[in-house]
């Protein structure tokens, strides 16, 4: 059964897969999670008008120059999440722009430098889960 977040779960709750696991584990290692506010363009605001001017920018973003292991991440959050990944302009940094997938990685442990932790949910797992964490952290 698949949510509309595009990920496998049994009554709402979130089946960890081995995809899953490589990408929190990535983000935790070579990655961040970025939170931005934004004030609304004035084109923005000329084709809806609206209450509020700023806007909430929620994104994960990977870091990294080796093509192997950015290719893998982009297919691991193309099959975990059904989303695509955008590079950012003349950096080696490579972001997914969207609030549940924010909620979903920071609720598996990743977080700044100081308070990223390994999430009982893929300790709990199976020896898939654990070694692609493993083998994609390190």
């Amino acid at each position: 059964m698949t949510t509309m977040f595009g990920l496998k779960s049994k009554k709402n709750k979130i089946i960890i897969t081995p995809e899953l696991a490589r990408i929190v584990a990535h983000i935790c290692a070579d990655g961040y999670l970025c939170s931005a506010t934004y004030r609304r363009s004035p084109k923005e605001l000329l084709t809806h008008k609206r209450k509020n001017l700023l806007r909430r920018k929620l994104a994960i973003r990977y870091v990294n120059t080796e093509p192997i292991l950015v290719k893998e991440f982009k297919d691991d959050v193309k099959k975990a999440f059904n989303r695509k990944v955008f590079p950012i302009k003349k950096k080696n940094e490579y972001e997914v722009s969207a609030i549940w997938v924010y909620e979903i990685v920071k609720s598996l442990g990743a977080g700044k430098s100081r308070t990223w932790y390994i999430s009982k949910k893929f300790t709990e797992s199976d020896t898939k889960v654990k070694s692609a964490w493993l083998k994609a952290f390190f």
